[in-house]
């Protein structure tokens, strides 16, 4: 049987992107993504809920992010997900959940313009 781990997102940047070497040399870019559902209730109020996603790109596309994306920049991304975990500082086991992100549109106005842009060596 097929399995399949893909998500789509369309939403703002939280923060501008941190990007860092990573120890085979590469590059690896996190930022924040924003995506915000809303609904009237049941008194015709409207209803806002707000879900942040970390998401992280490596090596091609990690330089697309650092050199294009900013904060309230919207994105439409296509990744997986992926969950670990790591030791902080304090020695306590911390677990993470990030869309390693494969595709990004730069969304925006005509003057910005939108770009499309894929990374073929992401290593997942």
């Amino acid at each position: 049987m097929r399995s399949v781990n893909e998500i789509v997102l369309i939403g703002n940047v939280g923060q501008d992107p941190k990007v860092i070497t990573t120890k085979n040399g590469g590059e690896m870019a996190t930022f924040s993504l924003a995506t915000t559902r809303q609904w009237k209730n049941d008194s015709g109020e409207l209803q806002k809920e707000t879900q942040w996603h970390r998401c992280v790109v490596f090596d091609s596309l990690s330089k697309v992010v650092k050199d294009y994306v900013t904060k309230g920049k919207p994105l439409y991304i296509k990744g997986e997900m992926r969950y670990g975990e790591y030791q902080n500082d304090e020695g306590n086991m911390v677990k993470t959940a990030d869309i390693r992100v494969r595709d990004l549109v730069l969304l925006g106005s005509k003057v910005d313009g939108a770009a499309s842009h894929t990374d073929e060596d992401a290593p997942f």
